[in-house]
């Protein structure tokens, strides 16, 4: 029976584990597959940011809402939102309302 080198045991465990790691990576990845994206920065007119609007996400297709927050630049992206249509409707106290259609 051949015997091996300390040095092919560790090539072939390091390789091992790699492809271990490898397995183990691609359902984290997955996890993301069939979302996109939407994301929007709120500005008056001045073009200042509008932090703190309440932002409704609303898929046409599903009825399905959510609500975010704008962030303190005025930016708001859901996580992971799925693939649709949607209408983004921002709101603030003393701003006009307004809707966005998406695709």
């Amino acid at each position: 029976m051949r015997e091996f080198s300390l040095f092919q045991k560790c090539a072939v465990l390091c390789i091992a584990v790699l492809a271990l790691l490898a397995a183990l990576a691609a359902p984290a990845f997955a996890q993301n597959a069939g979302a996109g994206t939407i994301t929007g920065t709120l500005s008056d007119p001045s073009g200042a940011f509008v932090p703190g609007a309440a932002v409704t996400i609303r898929n046409t297709d599903t009825a399905i809402e959510r609500r975010i927050d704008s962030n303190e630049a005025g930016v708001y992206s859901p996580p992971f939102p799925p693939p649709g249509h949607y209408e983004v409707s921002p709101a603030k106290a003393g701003f006009a309302s307004w809707v966005a259609l998406t695709s």
